[in-house]
Order: C-alpha cells, then sequence, then structure tokens
C-alpha cells in the first residue's frame, strides 16, 4: 500500500515524500524486505478483463482506493 502512494499525488504532494522516506528507513534495518522489495515487479499491460481479477484479489479496501485514485485522475485529465 506503501508503494502504491509513492507517485505525486496533486492533492498531497509531500505524501510521496513521506513514502519515500519510510521505505527507505524500514529498508535500512530488514534484509527480509529488501528481499521482498527486491522479487516485486510493476505490472503493465494489463488487460481489462484480467484487471478486474487482479483487482477483485486484491480484496476490498485496496480495490476501493485504487478506483478512488483512478477516478482522481481522470477528472484531471479532463480539466
Amino acid at each position: 500500500m506503501i508503494l502504491a502512494h509513492t507517485k505525486l499525488d496533486i492533492e498531497n504532494p509531500t505524501l510521496r515524500e513521506w513514502c519515500l522516506l519510510f521505505i527507505r528507513n524500514i529498508t535500512s534495518w530488514s534484509d527480509p524486505i529488501r528481499i521482498k522489495l527486491k522479487e516485486l515487479s510493476m505490472m503493465e499491460g494489463i488487460g481489462e478483463v484480467s484487471s478486474k481479477k487482479v483487482l477483485d484479489s486484491l480484496g476490498e479496501p485496496l480495490r476501493d482506493m485504487y478506483m478512488k485514485e483512478r477516478e482522481k485522475y481522470k477528472k484531471d485529465e479532463e480539466d
């Protein structure tokens, strides 16, 4: 969830920096966390059908957070 907030948020520009600071601090003392982060990969090129499956598998709180962020960016593009 912290990694999801590492993109610039126009409404809360310092959120990204706080998340990056948190990630730096937690990885500075934890080898298992560093290893887990290295294993992660960016999910790109997901089609509409498979992306819905991925969102459903994340659970309701993360799906709702994603949808809220998505709507915010759609509004920014319209302006």
